[in-house]
């Protein structure tokens, strides 16, 4: 064994210092690991050597395989030939050919793999020697314990005893303050040296270890420090490891979940020493008095994005999501990460200008990203760079965070979001359909006649330019700031519906742009603005109040009503029974690609409300048309009745056509809430009337009374 000691290294390595005379050790087997199979597989199992403190001559031998736990006689020469030598061996075996048993030579598949061996204390040859054995000599931890708990400043026997009940209670807050630590230690080299690296059928759910952590968490700030520094600052890498490169989704939720919530429970723990490894966070002054713990964690995460995470673009979602998570703990989480400048540095981030190089991920995952943002920026008061118009009272707005005190806005933030317009493209071009980056961009639109003539602009381009099925959030987004209501709306709509002053296409000039290529798209730009002008009055007043603009809007709305009729008539005098009645499902005209218009249920109630919205005519005759709901472009087909739009603007003659007779709503219509028009016959009219609306005149096209 001399070659593998301490003294035979030493000797090898001509160590003189080191080097000690020649002398003799005797070591005995205390543990034998076997491995059975091939070089390319199989199994392990091991001896062990028992000692009984009490009767240290009575060893026995055990042998553990899996879960089966049996005693073995290692100390017999034949039996430990025979479960750890290899080779061969005559063993006994059923012959099919002579059929009976047979003896015959075969391989043993097992061999011992690992021998562990102890040294045998010898006093006697140590002090001949000369050696200082420390490990013989040192004092065990028990043992200075005890040395410890004999030393009294006073007289052992004049010292006051302690009454019972509280030695108890103080014994059991120790035991419970060890219970918890050892536990977090033990838990904390299982998850990260194992546990995390193993399948999810053998080490069960992630989110199990998330709550056992958690619960020693709240229990005492020590442990909190412990596992910070022991765990995590100590081995800076797992943050990138385990945010970023594990390929388990639920690993990663996981370790966010546990950074966020140490950040939130240790926030009033107080400042802390910085961590060891300072130059994790660049340039930062990480160090500076009065940081805490939580600070430091969330530092540590957000200096990641220097290196690690452009080039690990695909798992990104969880490193944003741990902020969100953070931010929506509560208004001073939002406000440490506002101080510790997180919003300035994603708003870079998302525009390819961050503190390291661009993400190399082709389709970054920046959604969490923009929801940061968003909550960020509306708790940050915006009254420096809002306005009302001629000098009016500014409401509260209504999109700030409720119940949120409002912080400074930061200077870079401000130059970033209404100085530099590559924010605004790229939320609006990434994750326009989100909830958050709504309220982000009417947060930031409110009283800012400059912010929102710039988002007009940009939605603008995209409804002009985009594919027709990809055209639903933008147009959502443009009707909830259309609907915006502060002392800038009317210009909003006005400039939306009939262009800015430096000739931009306008909502109208894209419908008439679109009508002969792009069906779908001026299709969808009306249907906007009827919900626009059904639901805000404002709009409806500047309707029928400027004449252009209602000329425009008759256009268009009469050309939707050719198209329709020229789409097909379905039904007609067939009889209801008649297979002529049924028609192939019609597709959306919002989630289809294709140029024409689709004659669908949601158009027609398109064209039915537009229709109203549209000056009625002198004889009072106006059809009775409603709908309760324009949000959803139905593909459902009416198989047995259809509502026929047959109206004319220019002519005073016309009617409109219903699906039942004499007046009356017809039964089983398919689409409940949809009421059908009554029939006029066109003798009913009296000629002497005319209208005092402005109508269209479809053949020349010009406006007329």
């Amino acid at each position: 064994m001399e070659p593998y000691t301490v003294y035979g290294l030493a000797k090898m390595e001509d160590d003189e210092e080191k080097s000690y005379a020649a002398q003799e050790t005797q070591y005995q087997l205390t543990g034998i690991v076997v491995h059975s199979g091939q070089a390319s597989g199989g199994h392990y199992y091991s001896f062990i050597k028992h000692s009984d403190p009490s009767s240290p001559d009575c060893t026995k031998w055990y042998r553990f395989d899996d879960g089966d736990v049996s005693e073995c006689r290692m100390d017999d020469d034949e039996e430990l030939k025979k479960e750890c030598f290899g080779g061969e061996y005559t063993g006994e075996v059923f012959d099919h050919m002579l059929k009976r048993m047979s003896y015959r030579r075969q391989k043993r598949w097992w061999n011992a793999y690992i021998l562990i061996y102890e040294r045998i204390p010898s006093t006697e040859t140590d002090k001949e020697s000369g050696r200082d054995d420390s490990v013989e000599k040192e004092k065990s931890v028990d043992d200075i314990t005890k040395d410890i708990g004999e030393l009294y400043l006073a007289n052992k026997k004049e010292a006051p005893t302690i009454p019972v009940a509280i030695e108890r209670i103080v014994r059991k807050q120790n035991l419970d303050f060890l219970h918890n630590k050892n536990s977090v230690r033990l838990a904390s080299e299982f998850l990260f040296s194992v546990g995390f690296h193993t399948k999810k059928t053998l080490r069960g759910p992630a989110s199990e270890w998330y709550e056992i952590l958690s619960n020693h968490f709240r229990t005492s700030k020590k442990i909190r420090s412990w596992f910070a520094k022991n765990v995590l600052f100590s081995h800076p890498q797992r943050f990138s490891e385990y945010l970023l490169e594990s390929t388990s989704s639920e690993v990663r939720v996981t370790f966010a979940k546990i950074i966020a919530l140490l950040a939130h429970i240790s926030k009033g723990d107080g400042a802390c020493t910085p961590p060891p490894n300072l130059d994790l966070y660049g340039d930062t002054d990480i160090s500076e008095h009065g940081k805490g713990l939580s600070d430091h964690l969330i530092m540590a995460v957000l200096a990641l994005l220097r290196k690690e995470v452009p080039e690990h673009g695909r798992h990104i979602a969880q490193y944003f999501h741990l902020f969100l998570m953070y931010a929506n703990l509560g208004a001073e989480e939002r406000r440490q990460l506002l101080s510790l400048n997180v919003l300035g540095t994603f708003i870079q981030v998302s525009i390819d200008d961050g503190p390291g190089p661009s993400i190399k991920y082709q389709y970054a995952e920046l959604v969490k990203l923009f929801s940061v943002v968003s909550v960020l920026v509306r708790c940050c008061d915006l009254s420096s760079e809002c306005k009302t118009q001629e000098g009016q009272p500014m409401a509260p707005n209504p999109y700030a965070i409720a119940n949120q005190q409002l912080y400074p806005l930061q200077s870079n933030v401000s130059a970033l979001l209404f100085k530099n317009r590559a924010f605004i493209k790229k939320i609006v071009e990434e994750n326009v359909a989100q909830e958050d980056t709504k309220q982000l961009l009417l947060y930031l639109s409110y009283e800012n006649a400059k912010f929102s003539a710039e988002l007009l602009t940009e939605l603008l381009w995209q409804v002009t330019y985009i594919y027709t099925y990809e055209m639903r959030p933008y147009l959502d987004l443009l009707l909830l700031l259309l609907l915006l209501e502060d002392s800038w709306q009317t210009n909003r709509i006005i400039n939306t519906l009939m262009g800015f002053n430096d000739d931009k296409e306008a909502l109208f000039d894209i419908i008439l742009k679109s009508k002969s290529n792009y069906q779908k798209r001026a299709y969808q730009c009306i249907k906007m603005l009827t919900n626009l002008f059904s639901r805000c009055e404002l709009a409806s007043k500047l309707l029928n109040s400027e004449r252009h603009m209602m000329d425009r809007w008759i256009t268009a709305v009469e050309w939707l009503n050719e198209e329709m009729e020229r789409r097909g008539n379905y039904g007609g005098a067939s009889s209801q029974y008649s297979y002529n009645n049924w028609t192939p499902p019609v597709q959306s005209n919002e989630a289809s690609n294709g140029y024409f218009l689709e004659r669908s249920q949601s158009a027609k109630m398109c064209l039915a409300k537009a229709l109203e919205l549209c000056p009625e005519e002198d004889n009072g005759e106006g059809a009775d048309l409603s709908i309760n709901d324009m949000d959803d472009d139905s593909v459902e087909n009416d198989n047995t009745h259809h509502i026929e739009s047959s109206t004319s603007l220019a002519d005073n003659n016309s009617h409109r056509e219903g699906v039942a007779g004499e007046g009356v709503a017809g039964e089983g219509v398919a689409g409940e809430g949809v009421a059908t028009t009554t029939n006029k016959s066109p003798a009913s009219s009296s000629p002497g009337n005319t209208s005092s609306s402005p109508v269209l005149d479809k053949k020349t096209g010009e406006v007329e009374k």
